[in-house]
């Protein structure tokens, strides 16, 4: 990456050679570093019979392009970020072990109150204070319980299709053996947000939540 924005000649086929050959060493070094954790994921939801719930991420490039005011070290930095190469790699390991996986789109995900469901105002800070219930939470672990509440609309019997359609953040896991879920399931789950963890989030099976639905 610093060769490559050290690069001042203006020569096409140069540049497209340096590119080329460092693009694709900075790639090989990603890859194995990311290999790890993404096999941890999928052995975990393989063992727990869970599925993987992943934000949908769009328009990241439109981000960090020139003209939004921004460094061009900075848009460097940003356009390198491999952000999609994890979730690929969790997309087709998972499909090797039968492991089911759901995109939900991104939007509102990190605004809209994981506890009563309110949509705050746009923030830069990395906390979350809710103007309707008071709730104060990190805004990415805020978003990882609605991404989880997302990927619970998807019913763990549908196709296969569905379950893997979409485009390449923050992973989250759910359960996919407790059959289609009904509304008073769904009810449920969205109270039991309030007491999950930002990484693994499990859930009762229908007859459980059922029940316990009944008692609250």
């Amino acid at each position: 990456r610093c060769v490559k924005s050290r690069l001042k000649r203006n020569d096409a086929r140069i540049r497209t050679e340096v590119f080329s050959k460092y693009g694709e060493s900075q790639r090989n070094r990603v890859q194995p570093i990311l290999h790890n954790p993404s096999k941890r994921i999928v052995e975990e939801a393989k063992t727990r019979r869970y599925g993987i719930a992943m934000e949908k991420l769009t328009g990241i490039r439109r981000l960090y392009r020139k003209g939004n005011f921004q460094s061009r070290n900075y848009r460097a930095r940003m356009n390198s970020w491999s952000f999609g190469e994890l979730q690929r790699q969790i997309e087709y390991k998972a499909r090797w072990e039968g492991v089911k996986v759901i995109y939900v789109p991104a939007r509102n995900t990190s605004k809209r109150c994981s506890i009563c469901g309110y949509k705050t105002l746009e923030s830069t800070q990395r906390r979350l204070w809710c103007p309707h219930c008071g709730a104060i939470l990190d805004r990415d672990e805020n978003a990882a319980r609605n991404i989880a509440a997302g990927g619970l609309r998807f019913s763990p019997n549908g196709p296969p299709g569905e379950a893997v359609k979409g485009n390449p953040t923050t992973t989250v896991i759910l359960r996919v053996d407790g059959g289609k879920l009904s509304p008073t399931t769904t009810n449920y789950s969205k109270a039991a947000l309030r007491g999950l963890d930002r990484t693994s989030i499990s859930y009762a099976d229908r007859s459980d939540a059922r029940s316990s639905s009944e008692t609250i």
